[in-house]
């Protein structure tokens, strides 16, 4: 077997005084002998910095300092970055025991793998277990139908970005998704079917919380589907349209309240 490759982790953080720990320790339990640590604060508030302070002397590089959001944050850790193969882990997830070797050692004999991912977990608030993400690769659904690739189980070979380009900052909720196509589209993407990594999810989220502004997001989705395929029309927007028609006219919270009332008299 060839020599590991140096992993680079790039942890964003902005106020997650709740959960960096827990995600810090993923991390750094790993006993994974060729790692870099990035941890890019955004201007913290809540006491996430006095955790990052215990563990300054096991992170590679850091900076707390305003950013323009969850993808410039990623971007300014991958400038970084010096590893043969690089993942992010948002500060709210968490890797599962022994990924990183999980992930080294099939790097180390798959080289002409460039974008390696696996199973995520969807885990709650409490870090219990409630379902997985993520699905065989499929190229054309990868492009025409949904993200079933998990940032939170996700390496990528560093190279590459120097082709692809950094994260798009213009998008707030597709920037991954679309990051993965341009690799997907240019070069080689494997799954393999292991637990590397959980996806908290919970309200107080970027996709998930109580101030998502749905229209915003599903018209994001919408031009982001078009960019890549070159369609007029794509699978996905079949999905969504009902949805812009929905949050259009402010109708969701009206279904939501008939959901409610359904399911007491259930």
């Amino acid at each position: 077997m060839s020599e590991l490759p140096k992993l680079s982790i790039v942890m964003p953080v902005l106020n997650q005084v709740r959960f960096i720990e827990e995600a810090i320790l993923s991390v750094l339990s790993q006993d994974y002998p060729r790692l870099e640590f990035l941890v890019i604060d955004g201007g913290s508030k809540d006491g996430t910095l006095d955790i990052l302070a215990k563990y300054m002397n096991h992170i590679d590089y850091f900076v707390s300092e305003p950013d323009f959001g969850l993808n410039h944050a990623v971007n300014k850790g991958l400038v970084k970055a010096t590893g043969a193969f690089v993942g992010w882990q948002n500060a709210d997830d968490k890797y599962e025991p022994g990924a990183l070797q999980a992930v080294g050692k099939h790097l180390s004999e798959h080289p002409e793998v460039d974008l390696l991912y696996g199973e995520a977990g969807k885990i709650d608030e409490e870090g219990k277990l409630i379902g997985f993400y993520a699905e065989p690769y499929d190229k054309a659904r990868l492009f025409y139908h949904r993200d079933f690739i998990p940032t939170q189980s996700c390496f990528f070979r560093r190279e590459c970005l120097a082709y692809v380009g950094l994260l798009d900052t213009s998008l707030t909720w597709n920037g991954d998704w679309d990051l993965w196509r341009k690799f997907a589209r240019n070069f080689r993407v494997q799954f393999i079917d292991t637990h590397l990594g959980n996806w908290r999810i919970y309200h107080g989220t970027l996709s998930y919380g109580p101030a998502v502004d749905h229209l915003a997001k599903e018209l994001e989705t919408i031009r982001s589907a078009r960019k890549h395929s070159g369609r007029l029309i794509t699978p996905i927007e079949l999905r969504i349209w009902p949805w812009v028609l929905i949050d259009l006219f402010r109708l969701r919270p009206l279904l939501r309240a008939a959901r409610d009332r359904f399911a007491k008299s259930d």
